[in-house]
């Protein structure tokens, strides 16, 4: 039935404020009978706790006869509702029952009320007097409901029907509970904030109180609760709508709430536990069921916050178990890699006393043949001179001499004086050999001249070249060379610069040796040389590049290659410090650059750039 055939009803409209008057009524009963027993009640625990024999008795026969009228009140009060079949249709004549059974005993409440304020003030007991006071108030308020009816208490601000509280609620999840501790007590009522406010204090809790809802969401903004107590009826805001907030945030959705109204309907306690709420109480409170369940919730709360630290714990202590053996993995790594480059290094220094004592050979041999060697570059350059002037006499007796024996002995003189200039070329070349084997026995630095780089690369390709093919004559390779031309002599030590040539040379034969041996016959070797003449910002530099279509280089071994006793060969092949002397002689000894460019699987580069003039502060050695 839509809502405007239910407005043209009368029936049903009559219907409608019949039941909204019903529930107007009994809350305000049932709030007044509430201040009541909560007070009388709160005096009578005060009473015992102080030991105030004289007035316990009284206070004692108070809550009785507030539970008496309740009793009455509960059971006029249902037999008006829809499901009994006995609808009151008349408020009038519901009001009328009422006063017809509870005004008696109600007017005999409030003279006894009035008979123990007179007593507490007698004994000088104020703090009993002014809640007796307050009891005195509720009943009177009763009393002028059962005379006048719901003419004497108007609706409130805040009231509105369970019915429509209920549908602006969104159904939540099941909240998670929390520890005890501080409660906050959310109510419309100053009597039953007061009430609920002093008994849990009594019981050892913290407690605040909100007299509306907008007033409680503030409080639990700015305040950690470990509990709510919160009204149904609240102003402002009311309870569902509070409560529907408290549960879509994720810092306040586990704060366990319970409900407070003096509407014990079932829809509403329903709807109530569906949006999240720990627990539904109905007005007025029975003082031990309050305290059960409360404490039963932040039991709960309790264990449950138990056994989530637990399992928090347990994650740490995982994630630190995690941890630490990562930290013993690499731990291990490391002493791994450590005793390796012990291994490695003792193997290295092995071969550098090996090295020292073919040192010390190759100087004692290089002396041993510089003497005889002085005779034959001498004497191949006296054969020369010789040959030139028997060249010239020669001529001087071309008329003597017959014409077939002036020219056979010109050639004789020719021949031998190609032979002994190549002896002495080569016996020069040979010196040279034996110079820079005794400078690097020693330890000595070369001397600064201006070399043909271009030409002291072809030299060190050759001399690469067939010292691989030496191992393997089964090795070949494709040299392309590009040489600028323009280069001209560059000051450089070339003792010193050809050895780096040559370490360079030969790392890029081997590389596309293995890889040669890896792939087979579908790989095209290629060894690629390159010079350029630069003008930089720094002046005018000379660059080599020394390319090799090989494996090339990881990037973790990039930034090591240069480093002292560094080497991917195996153990034997290599002492892992031909690249460190290189790095050393082209940077520090020439003022240079060397870097090294790598695909893994296309290419490596080496790349030298070196200044075309020595600088001025730089030594002559390494």
């Amino acid at each position: 039935m839509s809502a405007d055939n239910r407005t043209d009803n009368p029936l049903l409209t009559s219907i409608e404020k019949v039941l909204v008057g019903q529930a107007h009524l009994r809350h305000e009963i049932r709030s007044a009978l509430n201040a009541i027993i909560g007070y009388s009640d709160v005096l009578h625990g005060e009473a015992q706790d102080e030991d105030q024999q004289e007035l316990l008795a009284g206070f004692k026969r108070l809550h009785k006869g507030g539970q008496r009228l309740l009793n009455i009140a509960n059971a006029l009060l249902e037999a008006s509702r829809l499901e009994t079949g006995t609808l009151v249709l008349s408020l009038d004549g519901l009001v009328s029952k009422l006063r017809q059974q509870m005004q008696a005993p109600a007017a005999e409440l409030l003279a006894f009320s009035e008979q123990l304020l007179k007593r507490s003030l007698e004994l000088k007991r104020e703090t009993a007097a002014a809640d007796l006071r307050k009891v005195r108030s509720a009943v009177e308020k009763l009393l002028m409901l059962l005379e006048r009816g719901l003419n004497a208490a108007p609706p409130s601000a805040e009231f509105r029907p369970a019915a429509t509280l209920l549908g602006k609620a969104a159904t939540k999840d099941e909240p998670a509970k929390v520890e005890r501790g501080t409660v906050l007590v959310a109510d419309e009522s100053e009597s039953t904030r007061d009430i609920l406010s002093r008994q849990l204090h009594r019981d050892g809790h913290t407690v605040f109180a909100a007299r509306n809802g907008l007033l409680a969401l503030q409080m639990v903004q700015n305040r950690t609760f470990n509990l709510i107590l919160l009204s149904v009826m609240l102003p402002d805001a009311n309870g569902y709508q509070v409560l529907e907030r408290l549960k879509a945030n994720d810092k306040w959705r586990d704060i366990p709430v319970i409900m407070l109204s003096t509407l014990d309907d079932q829809d509403g306690v329903a709807r109530c536990l569906e949006m999240g709420a720990e627990d539904y109480l109905a007005k007025p409170f029975n003082p031990a069921l309050l305290k059960a369940r409360i404490n039963a919730c932040l039991e709960k709360k309790r264990l449950r916050d138990q056994e989530r630290s637990y399992v928090e714990q347990l994650r740490l202590d995982q994630e630190r178990q995690e941890e630490l053996l990562q930290d013993l993995t690499r731990t291990n790594l490391d002493l791994k890699q450590t005793m390796e480059q012990l291994q490695a290094t003792q193997g290295q220094l092995i071969v550098q006393e090996k090295l020292a004592s073919l040192g010390a050979l190759t100087a004692g041999i290089a002396h041993e043949i510089k003497n005889p060697l002085n005779f034959v570059n001498n004497f191949a350059a006296l054969a020369v001179e010789l040959t030139d002037e028997l060249q010239d006499e020669l001529q001087r007796h071309r008329e003597v001499l017959p014409a077939d024996t002036h020219d056979y002995l010109g050639e004789l003189l020719a021949d031998l004086r190609q032979n002994a200039s190549k002896i002495r070329e080569h016996g020069q070349r040979a010196d040279s050999i034996v110079r820079s084997m005794l400078l690097h026995s020693r330890g000595e630095g070369g001397q600064w001249q201006p070399t043909d780089l271009n030409a002291l690369l072809a030299e060190y390709i050759s001399l690469a070249y067939h010292g691989m093919r030496a191992q393997d004559a089964a090795f070949n390779l494709t040299i392309e060379t590009d040489y600028d031309a323009s280069l001209g002599l560059v000051n450089v030590v070339p003792q010193d610069l050809s050895r780096v040539f040559l370490n360079l040379l030969n790392n890029a034969c081997q590389a596309i040796h293995e890889k040669q041996l890896a792939v087979g016959e579908t790989y095209v070797p290629v060894l690629t040389v390159r010079t350029r003449a630069l003008l930089t910002d720094a002046g005018a530099q000379v660059e080599i590049r020394v390319r090799d279509n090989g494996p090339g280089i990881p990037p973790d071994v990039r930034e090591k290659i240069f480093h002292p006793f560094f080497t991917t060969k195996p153990p034997g092949k290599g002492t892992g410090l031909g690249l460190s002397i290189s790095y050393e002689i082209v940077v520090q000894e020439h003022n240079g650059t060397l870097s090294v460019a790598s695909q893994p699987g296309e290419f490596t580069e080496f790349i030298i750039t070196l200044p075309r003039e020595r600088a001025g502060n730089l030594s002559s050695a390494v």
